[in-house]
């Protein structure tokens, strides 16, 4: 943790947030190590509202910074979901577009108006998949003005639930619908059952989804199955 205290100490810490258990536990393990190292550094945390995702996440996010103490900045795209996907068409795993306009791009915009030393901290682990097994503590992307430290890169899945059992961290209620974080319902990596659990609990999201499907000259879809396209309205 030497090492963790001392890329913090003199600046201005950013923990990324979207509500998922991940940067759950990264924010408040950060905040920890802040507090019991008293370590000299101004820590907020940043939840991008994505402008497509589930309702509630916002608020379960500003519930547990307020209950950690720690100051939150909510960002948002500078416009709605609906008007990218006209200029970029439906986001899908060849055409992520969506992670840089929706995410990336807010938090590149206010990190860079802060001066003096920053670093941004995230909550991904090696164990979540391939790409990321290749992450390292410490990342600089060129996208970003500041490095980004991984404080939990190496935990386990066990560790991720033992840390917010013993801390008494509450869980975003989506997980016990969705299993994930539900902050950007954006169609990349999105599932025939998970579409069909938002249709369920979530029909005003899936409306929407249906309705910009449609609005899609292209014909292409937010759900393909052994590559073939499938329309929401089939489900």
């Amino acid at each position: 943790m030497k090492v963790f205290t001392r890329l913090l100490e003199g600046k201005s810490v950013f923990a990324l947030i979207s509500g998922g258990k991940d940067s759950l536990v990264a924010t408040a393990f950060t905040k920890e190590i802040i507090d019991k190292h008293k370590v000299n550094c101004r820590l907020q945390a940043i939840h991008v509202n994505t402008g497509i995702s589930v309702p509630g996440v916002e608020d379960y996010v500003r519930r547990v910074c307020r209950d950690l103490g720690v100051e939150l900045i909510v960002l948002r795209p500078e416009k709605p979901f609906e008007d990218y996907v006209r200029e970029h068409g439906i986001p899908s795993v060849s055409r992520r577009w969506c992670c840089q306009y929706l995410k990336m791009e807010p938090i590149r915009r206010y990190v860079s108006r802060v001066e003096g030393e920053k670093i941004l901290v995230d909550g991904v682990r090696r164990a979540e998949s391939p790409r990321r097994a290749k992450r390292k503590i410490v990342t600089w992307f060129n996208y970003f003005p500041c490095p980004t430290v991984s404080p939990i890169l190496y935990w386990s899945n066990e560790e991720v639930e033992s840390y917010i059992k013993t801390r008494g961290l509450p869980v975003n209620p989506v997980y016990n619908v969705l299993n994930m974080s539900g902050e950007c319902i954006c169609g990349v990596f999105i599932t025939r059952r998970k579409l069909l659990k938002i249709k369920e609990n979530y029909p005003e999201i899936f409306q929407r989804l249906l309705n910009i499907e449609r609005s899609v000259k292209t014909g292409w879809t937010f759900l393909y199955r052994n590559g073939k396209r499938i329309p929401l309205s089939e489900l």
